[in-house]
């Protein structure tokens, strides 16, 4: 059910019209043919949504013989094979792609014994001016063969019931090809065709019946010879026919009619006309029949008046009156029956599912995106540099009304907040005195009183006026279009679905649009050149935002929901890398924070310079291939040997990345292999289950997708040992780096005391401290506890490092800057301290799971970094934290609070302390535990600073799903 996907937004209550989406119409079009100039696809990269379910709508629908597979073909550019029976996914199946419409699947098909899948579309013919049939390993995804020549785009696919043929139906006059399926040798054709063939179906005698939008039906004999062609009374454009499980009878459902005919399975004549007199719109383009034939279905864009597409069923065959069933938002595309009086149904939603034979859903998958249709053009509101958004969306009630809901989302502050945004700071699109029906829902928009011109089959949807200037945003089907007065277009861009929504910031410099797959984005109104872009998962928790260059920002989870596809040439399957796969190199919220500011430009530009543009960097080869050798479910005594081995995939090999229950372990020179391919390593592990997840990373750092093992130690239990390392630099080498860390010397022996002080009973040993402070804090003594540290700490034990002192974000990473750091400028301060890196290989040498880092570290506006440094600082730490699976508590202190403190110590570490001597022991057991101390400190440090400095600091906390008792209580 929809309601499912926008449950989060749906109890929060917000707000709700009835609408009516407008249809996305069927296609009625000849690609023009393109100009050749490539020998295959773009090596280019191409950024594609990858939610798990297809984001762009569902044209075809396949189903084996055994019905153990579902395969569904969409307009995303991927293929899908689901397992029957729970709807859980097996495969993505992924074709090579290029710009527009080169890559959109149109039609598929599996061989009745499962084993292969036939994908096509607008397949091929970008680069070829011919289009091909891609042949599918089902178990693998791998492409084994391509079917090449076909002379225009192929909208259907059909197997033989015995598999050894495969039909296909092509667009424009074109015809029916038909290969055999030993050799993959065309069989037979039919160019005799006047306009496009929308479908193909075979008996169980191997006879063939085919639709064309030329009016006829064409029957074929099972050596493919022509037996009857006929056009039938039910309308002028048949779209689907299927022959009914005896070969007797032919349904035919029309795209320009609400018809059905039913037609004579030997000659075509016409047998008998169900009753569709009730309904009165639109079209019955998608037609079935039950398995055992006793009942007839049809469904397409035919709407009942709910916002809903109906399903009718007739259970006499076709005879009687129809039954209805709610069963999609957008047209019914196809139907395919199945065991038991099941049906399988896809349709644009995009939604597809099995309906059990009582019309009653087993299962459903909706699209996992935001519906942004519907009468919602004045709800795209922007500040007005376009860095605060707020957008409507819709959701579909259980009685098939629609809800209107509203979120906006703060790229400064990195906030999706449910609900209306601040009124006084958005405004919505400006349509003065220009008139709905001029420009809504047209193919032949007409603004400021004159008519642009747009290609045929263009409707155009949203308008948007410019504040300070005669020029518009047009947003229609197919593209943004700018003009600086109705003669005048200034630039034209493709887009990635239907612009539902428009708008232009105040400012001027920003075009902006919600569009049909889901994703808002954000181009200049210089160029039309894209510059961001945001994805919010329905959800309501997830979601993601990046740049084209490839640098994002993610909400936890996220960072898989979008990624790269990877042409192989034009015979193989695309590879898909996962922006999580790019975690290290371009996961800069700071970077995205920034994006629309006045010099997002600049930050953007040295970012690339830094760290190169994702196109750039993945076109210089795939990451290694990593096979796991070693079992990936195990159980030991306490040691476990990991077996690897990597081939190289033409981006060479570099280290392993491996994690153990969520954090970074230290890579070592054995993790790569030298003149052999496998990587041998063993590991001491705790009592308990352990999750390994093991990415081969290539010399770009680009990362493989991950292998995950999971680990049950059975070695005695044991209690953990405390280590602890407490830094903490007041006085600085460079006395004009002192401001704002005057206590925190103190606030680092404070800690170690406390610690000291309560670690009795709770630990197997006298803890292991080591306390650094001021001018012993320097950058080789800290590396160098850290390593004595890695040497002692074991797999089951607990390691806390507290750093107090300076700690900014430069260029997105966080440093902590020791006691003999001179500000002679920022470069020689940075190269000074002790970096991202630094302290990511640092951790990753600690391998005990507890490990909590705890930063108290001051941000008081100075190192020539602008305004605003705490929050940059702040990103900086939550990148460190997800790089290094760590959990971190940590403040950034600014200004006066970092000057006066409280009770002898800096605010946080004040907390810190207060929650420790027991005031966080929420359940009152006698012992602080991780979570206990975060929730405490997150509760009392905003209250603290606001009632004493009128200035609310928020901490930075991230468990990273962890919790153990720190310390008893004193």
């Amino acid at each position: 059910m929809a309601m499912r996907m926008f449950w989060f937004w749906v109890i929060l209550g917000l707000g709700g019209c009835a609408v009516t989406p407008p249809p996305v119409k069927l296609p009625a079009t000849t690609p023009s043919r393109p100009a050749i100039s490539l020998s295959g696809p773009p090596a280019t990269p191409f950024l594609r949504l990858e939610t798990g379910g297809h984001t762009a709508m569902i044209k075809r629908i396949g189903v084996d013989a055994a019905g153990r597979y579902l395969v569904t073909g969409s307009e995303d550019k991927t293929a899908r094979v689901w397992n029957l029976a729970d709807g859980g996914l097996l495969q993505t199946l992924r074709p090579p792609l290029g710009e527009g419409n080169e890559g959109k699947v149109y039609a598929v098909a599996i061989a009745p014994e499962g084993g292969t899948v036939a994908v096509a579309g607008w397949t091929g013919w970008d680069w070829e001016g011919k289009a091909s049939i891609y042949l599918f390993d089902r178990a693998t995804g791998q492409l084994v063969r391509r079917l090449d020549g076909l002379p225009n785009v192929i909208l259907d696919l059909a197997y033989s019931r015995d598999g050894r043929y495969l039909a296909a139906a092509l667009w424009g006059a074109n015809g029916i090809r038909v290969y055999r399926a030993n050799d993959w040798q065309e069989a037979a054709r039919d160019t005799e065709y006047g306009a496009d063939s929308y479908s193909v179906d075979f008996d169980r005698a191997g006879r063939l019946v085919t639709t064309s939008y030329d009016g006829f039906i064409r029957l074929y004999d099972s050596a493919f010879r022509r037996i009857a062609q006929q056009q039938a009374p039910g309308g002028k454009q048949p779209y689907s026919a299927h022959f009914s499980p005896d070969g007797q009878t032919i349904a035919v459902g029309f795209n320009d009619s609400t018809a059905v005919n039913l037609l004579s399975g030997r000659d075509l004549s016409l047998l008998y006309i169900p009753d569709t007199r009730s309904v009165d719109n639109r079209s019955l383009n998608a037609v079935a029949w039950s398995e055992d034939g006793h009942r007839l279905y049809a469904g397409g864009r035919y709407d009942d008046g709910s916002g809903w597409k109906p399903l009718l069923r007739w259970n006499d065959a076709g005879h009687g009156a129809a039954e209805r069933f709610r069963v999609s938002t957008n047209t019914l595309m196809d139907l395919r029956p199945l065991a038991d009086g099941r049906l399988a149904f896809g349709a644009q939603d995009p939604v597809f599912g099995v309906l059990d034979r009582d019309g009653g859903k087993r299962w459903e998958h909706w699209g996992d995106i935001l519906d942004f249709r519907g009468d919602n053009e004045g709800h795209l509101l922007l500040s007005h540099n376009g860095s605060m958004v707020e957008f409507g969306f819709y959701t579909m009630r259980p009685d098939g009304g629609w809800l209107g809901h509203t979120a906006h989302f703060d790229f400064s502050q990195r906030q999706l907040v449910p609900g209306p945004g601040n009124s006084a700071v958005l405004v919505a699109p400006n349509t003065d005195g220009e008139p709905k029906i001029n420009w809504r829902n047209t193919e032949h928009p007409k603004v400021l009183g004159q008519a642009l011109p747009l290609e045929p089959y263009e409707a155009s949807r949203r308008l948007a006026l410019a504040s300070k200037s005669p020029g518009f945003l047009l947003g229609t089907e197919w593209r943004l279009r700018y003009y600086d007065r109705p003669d005048r277009q200034r630039w034209q861009t493709p887009i990635p679905g239907t612009a539902w929504a428009v708008n232009l910031s105040a400012d001027g410099r920003y075009a902006v649009a919600a569009f049909g797959d889901g994703t808002l984005r954000w181009y200049t109104t210089t160029a039309g050149r894209e510059i961001l872009a945001l994805y919010v998962h329905p959800d309501g928790q997830r979601w993601i935002a990046w740049t084209p260059e490839g640098f994002y920002d993610a909400a936890p989870g996220a960072e898989d929901l979008i990624g790269y596809h990877l042409n192989q040439g034009k015979d193989r399957a695309g590879q898909f890398v996962a922006a999580r796969q790019l975690q290290e190199r371009y996961y800069r919220p700071s970077l995205i924070a920034r994006r629309l500011s006045p010099d997002g430009d600049r930050l953007l530009a040295e970012a690339v310079r830094e760290l190169g543009d994702v196109r750039e960097v993945l076109a210089q080869g795939l990451p290694p291939k990593l096979e796991l050798l070693s079992p990936a479910e195990a159980r030991t005594g306490g040691e476990y040997r990991l077996e690897l081995r990597l081939r190289d995939q033409g981006g060479g090999i570099g280290p392993l990345k491996i994690r153990i229950d969520g954090s970074e372990i230290e890579g070592r020179p054995a993790d790569i292999p030298g003149g052999g391919d496998t990587v041998s390593r063993l590991f001491t592990l705790a009592p308990g289950r352990h999750e390994f997840e093991i990415a081969a990373r290539n010399r770009q750092g680009v990362e493989s997708a991950p292998t995950r093992v999971v680990v049950t130690s059975t070695a005695p239990e044991t209690r953990p040992a405390l280590h602890l390392l407490a830094v903490g630099v007041s006085q600085y080498r460079d006395h004009t780096l002192t401001e704002g860390v005057r206590f925190a010397a103190q606030d680092a022996e404070a800690v170690r005391g406390r610690f000291q002080a309560q670690a009795a009973d709770l630990y197997r040993d006298t803890p292991d401290i080591r306390y650094l402070r001021d001018g012993d804090a320097t950058r080789a003594n800290i590396e160098r506890e850290m390593r004595g540290f890695a040497e002692r700490v074991g797999p089951e034990d607990v390691f806390v490092l507290y750093l107090a002192g300076h700690g900014a974000g430069f260029e997105q990473n966080y440093h902590f800057i020791p006691a003999e750091a001179r500000y002679l400028n920022q470069t020689a301060l940075r190269s000074a301290s002790l970096d991202e890196t630094l302290l990511q290989k640092l951790l990753a040498g600690i391998s005990a799971k507890k490990t909590l880092v705890l930063l108290d570290t001051c941000s008081a506006g100075s190192f020539g970094e602008p305004r605003g440094r705490a929050l940059g600082d702040k990103f900086a730490i939550d990148r460190f934290s997800r790089i290094t699976g760590r959990a971190i508590i940590a403040a950034t202190a600014d200004g006066q609070m970092a000057l006066e403190g409280e009770g002898g110590h800096g605010a946080f570490t004040y907390v810190l302390l207060n929650g420790l001597q027991g005031l966080a022991d929420g359940n009152r057991d006698g012992r602080i535990d991780l979570y206990e101390l975060g929730q405490y400190i997150g509760e009392q440090l905003p209250a603290l600073t606001l009632r004493k400095w009128k200035y609310e600091q928020t901490p930075f906390i991230e468990m990273q799903g962890l919790s153990f008792p720190l310390v008893n209580q004193p």
